[in-house]
C-alpha cells in the first residue's frame, strides 16, 4: 500500500472480495467492471495492459489477472493515478506456508545507489531507462550494482537479477511458468543455478539464487518486484 496508508478490512460481497484501505479500495472478481465504459488502456509497470475509467465520480483501473479481474480506486481521491498503478502490480495469488514462502522487504536504494542504477543503465543504448528490483526476501542485503556483459547486474546476498536486451533463456530447454502478476516467465538450467527469465516491456529480466538460498516461489516473487525506476 501508499506509505501512510492502513488497512482496515477485507470482506465478500456482491460478486467478488474487497480490501478496503483509509485510502484505497481493491476489489477481486470473476467480472470486469471496466467492461461497457469508455476509457484509457495503460501499460503498468510489470507489462501488463490495465484499463482506467470513470463510471461515476471516482477514476476505476482494472486489469485482468490469472482467471479474474482487479479492480483499483481511491474513493477519497487521496491517491493518484500513478500511486494507483504502483500498488497495482503488488496484487499477487496468496502462497500457502507449505510453498517454503517467507516475507519480502522494500529495498530501500540510496541516493548513491539510485544514481548507480541509471549510471549502469545509460551504458547501453536502446536500454537507458532504468529498472531495478523494489522487493527482496526479508533477510536479504542489496549489496552492488554495475553494468557488466550486456546487461546490469544487481547483487544481492541471496539474489542475483539481471535486466539485459538479451533473452538467456532462449537456447534451453525449461519449464514455462505464470508469476503471481500473470506474466509468462521462463525456469532453465544451463549450469549449476536455475534461472528464471521474463520479458519485461523492451528487455528481459533473470533472476536466480547462486547459492540455491531462495526457492523457485521466493525468486518468482521477487521477480514482479522489478519496476521501472521513477
Amino acid at each position: 500500500m501508499i506509505a501512510g496508508d492502513t488497512f482496515k478490512s477485507v470482506g465478500a460481497g456482491g460478486d467478488g472480495v474487497s480490501f478496503t484501505f483509509n485510502h484505497m479500495k481493491v476489489d477481486v472478481s470473476p467480472r470486469d467492471y471496466s467492461d461497457g465504459y469508455n476509457g484509457k488502456d495503460v501499460k503498468l509497470s510489470n507489462g501488463v495492459t490495465a484499463k482506467w475509467y470513470t463510471p461515476d465520480q471516482t477514476g476505476m483501473l482494472t486489469f485482468k489477472l490469472d482467471d479474474r479481474y482487479v479492480t483499483i480506486s481511491s474513493p477519497d481521491h487521496k491517491l493518484s493515478q500513478a500511486q494507483l498503478q504502483q500498488v497495482a502490480v503488488s496484487v499477487q495469488k496468496v502462497q500457502g506456508n507449505d510453498q517454503g514462502v517467507t516475507g519480502f522487504a522494500d529495498v530501500k536504494y540510496t541516493q548513491e545507489q539510485s544514481s548507480a542504477i541509471r549510471k549502469a543503465f545509460a551504458k547501453f543504448q536502446g536500454i537507458e531507462t532504468a529498472y531495478a528490483p523494489q522487493h527482496m526476501i526479508a533477510g536479504d542485503t542489496f549489496k552492488s550494482v554495475a553494468a557488466g556483459g550486456d546487461g546490469v547486474n544487481f547483487v544481492f546476498n541471496h539474489m542475483n537479477v539481471t535486466v539485459s536486451p538479451k533473452d538467456y533463456s532462449f537456447s534451453y530447454d525449461g519449464k514455462n511458468v505464470k508469476l503471481p502478476n500473470g506474466v509468462t516467465a521462463k525456469w532453465y538450467t544451463p549450469d549449476q543455478t536455475d534461472m528464471l527469465t521474463f520479458k519485461l516491456d523492451d528487455r528481459y529480466v533473470t533472476l536466480s539464487s547462486p547459492k540455491n538460498a531462495l526457492t523457485h516461489t521466493q525468486l518468482e516473487q521477487m521477480a514482479v518486484s522489478v519496476q521501472k525506476v521513477k
